[in-house]
């Protein structure tokens, strides 16, 4: 729909010394490159060698009532969460604290995905805590770089490999069945500001337990059968036997032993059809599982590649595929 960044937000609440995570939030800047990165107007990326000391700013509100705090900071969550940054100027990330007690603060993140993805975050938390924990810890930037694994990634692009897994996608260009049509309140280009809501529904630990007992006899994962129910719902409801799914995958080739801990953006893309009420579930679920683990055997094309394809074979343009994400920590 546009209007938005690609941006993930996060509240904690702790007894964080906001000076001290401040400090170790800082090394953790300084040890990598692309926390210090930007995008500037032209489209070209750009490291900032000296970015300058980056502040936690820490509101007290201690001294005001429950009713009064809980405004405050729900007005401050729609504000955060929803928040837009400035592509050519750093930070891309912010963080706000709101001390709430003594011994309790309220910390809101969040961080345009731009320059680091899913996995990027937790490696990112886990430094800062750990740091955090241990302030005579001292970081150095590691000679390989996210700069040099994007520079690898271009030199695989003339392997063998890469040329077997290009041959592979555009076999399929032409086979997806396209994004889900789904009935819509008014069209996307209506929308002058999209706000994000997110749907819990929560089940029993036993429930969850008994389902995966049931999956695993049936020999595919647990993320494969949420998967393939969910396009099942999309299909339903777009009155379609077979969708096609946007999903995301994380995937760090091993050019070198840095990556595994490397923060930068990984993220790439993998089309992939669900079909709908004719195949029975479980063997569904059977089928997205091993086209699944063949896809992944292909990523060296990468899936912004693969739309492109697509749209030129079908001449589709415009055209947006529903997302799903499919988180692979294995290298």
């Amino acid at each position: 729909m546009g209007g938005v960044s690609t941006h993930a937000y996060y509240e904690v609440e702790n007894d964080f010394d906001i000076p001290r995570l401040t400090r170790s939030l800082n090394k953790v800047i300084c040890a990598n490159p692309m926390l210090r990165a930007v995008v500037n107007t032209d489209g070209t990326q750009q490291i900032l060698e000296n970015p300058g000391w980056f502040e936690i700013k820490e509101l007290d509100l201690t001294r005001l009532t429950s009713e009064e705090k809980e405004e405050i900071l729900g007005k401050a969550r729609e504000e955060y969460s929803h928040k837009v940054f400035e592509q050519n100027k750093f930070p891309l990330f912010d963080f706000l604290a709101y001390r709430l007690a003594e011994d309790r603060v309220r910390l809101l993140a969040g961080f345009d995905l731009l320059i680091a993805d899913g996995i990027s975050m937790r490696i990112l938390i886990r430094e800062v805590m750990r740091l955090y924990e241990d302030e005579h810890i001292v970081l150095s930037e590691n000679t390989f770089t996210f700069r040099d694994y994007i520079l690898s990634v271009e030199e695989m692009k003339k392997s063998p490999y890469y040329k077997t897994a290009e041959d592979y996608w555009k076999k399929q260009a032409e086979c997806f069945s396209g994004a889900p049509d789904l009935p819509m309140i008014q069209t996307p280009d209506e929308i002058e500001k999209p706000v994000f809501r997110r749907l819990i529904h929560k089940i029993s630990t036993e429930k969850w337990q008994a389902l995966k007992e049931k999956i695993k006899g049936h020999s595919f994962t647990a993320s494969t059968f949420l998967m393939t129910l969910y396009g099942r719902i999309l299909a339903a409801y777009s009155n379609r036997n077979t969708v096609t799914l946007n999903v995301t995958v994380f995937t760090r080739f091993p050019f070198h032993q840095a990556v595994k801990n490397m923060i930068g953006d990984f993220t790439s893309v993998m089309l992939l059809d669900i079909n709908g009420e004719s195949v029975e579930l479980w063997e569904e679920c059977l089928n997205v599982q091993r086209k699944i683990t063949e896809n992944l055997e292909h990523m060296e094309y990468d899936g912004v590649s693969v739309i492109r394809e697509v749209s030129k074979r079908q001449n589709r343009v415009g055209g947006t595929f529903i997302s799903f994400r499919f988180y692979r920590y294995d290298l």
